[in-house]
């Protein structure tokens, strides 16, 4: 069974994670909307660049509680929160290939996750 020192810095990379792929829809709406509405994009673009900082915080702080090669893994599940934001809040279309991309990502992610901790 894990213990709570090993669970919270998975947890803390998992939500800077799910919290840091809203920087790139930020950052696609601005540069979407520039410059037809500069000041909306300008925002944008800000709120974009904030969320990639801030989202390196919890990844930050979990790096003092646990392995690098735990950890970091961990981080590749934005490309699967970017793929669903992307479909949601841009209303774009994912085909299967990405779809398949997104599994690979998953099942690699849960093998060096895995790995690393029975090891």
């Amino acid at each position: 069974m894990m213990e709570l020192e090993q669970i919270f810095p998975i947890v803390l990379v998992l939500i800077g994670g799910f919290y840091g792929a809203l920087a790139p829809i930020y950052l696609k709406k601005g540069l979407n909307q520039w410059p037809k509405f500069r000041r909306k994009a300008f925002k944008n673009i800000v709120i974009g660049i904030f969320i990639f900082g801030s989202a390196l915080l919890p990844l930050i702080i979990a790096l003092k509680f646990s392995d690098l090669s735990l950890l970091y893994p961990l981080t590749g599940l934005s490309y699967v929160w970017t793929a669903m934001y992307s479909a949601h809040f841009l209303k774009e279309k994912i085909n299967g290939y990405t779809w398949t991309g997104v599994a690979f990502t998953v099942s690699g992610v849960f093998l060096i996750g895995f790995m690393s901790l029975i090891s």
